[in-house]
């Protein structure tokens, strides 16, 4: 940085430089350990646990802004559930209003331990935690319902169609239990066909 400018600097206000460690000026997938939060204003700014607050919902991969010591970034966090018994975790769409989640965020590089804080775009507080680990190959389950129609129902069997489109998936799915609206429960029998048709069986 040229010297007039560095003096120019100094002299509009104190100036906080900081060193980065090996490593730390590369980026990857940065795991943290996030609560909720919620501010009121009463003489001095309070921070509190939002277990009782009922305040917007934060979405996953909504933009926020991160804070990290002295380093701020960007990023579109995906929020998962943490699991002590399993190293799969379950996906998040929003942020949950109490407890401890997962943010999952791509960003630079950093040793622990770390404080972390996370903003909205307008400045707003949302969470605060710590980072977790940086670890890119983190498991995360997304939960998706497969619908099928019966196409012929006969006493406890039924031919289920349009549920899949090949025999293949159905030799897959066939360990899980399949579930109707009104609460039976079932599994699949065999396949039928080359377009993804099969037989079932219910309680």
């Amino acid at each position: 940085m040229p010297v007039p400018k560095l003096q120019a600097r100094i002299q509009a206000g104190p100036l906080v430089m900081g060193a980065l460690l090996k490593h730390e000026n590369r980026l990857s997938v940065l795991n943290c350990r996030y609560y909720k939060y919620a501010l009121s204003t009463a003489g001095s700014i309070l921070v509190q646990r939002a277990s009782s607050f009922g305040g917007e919902t934060i979405k996953s991969k909504e933009e926020l802004s991160f804070h990290c010591g002295f380093r701020r970034f960007a990023g579109k966090p995906v929020f998962s559930d943490q699991s002590l018994k399993s190293d799969q975790h379950l996906f998040q769409r929003f942020l949950p209003q109490s407890g401890w989640s997962v943010a999952t965020v791509y960003g630079p590089v950093t040793f622990q331990p770390a404080s972390l804080l996370l903003f909205k775009p307008n400045g707003q507080l949302v969470a605060s935690g710590t980072l977790k680990n940086v670890k890119p190959d983190r498991v995360m389950l997304k939960r998706v319902i497969i619908t099928g129609t019966p196409v012929k129902v006969k006493k406890r069997k039924a031919v289920i169609r349009y549920m899949f489109y090949s025999p293949e998936d159905i030799r897959w799915f066939e360990p899980v239990e399949l579930a109707t609206k009104h609460g039976l429960t079932g599994h699949i029998k065999e396949s039928l066909g080359t377009h993804g048709d099969f037989k079932a069986v219910f309680n």
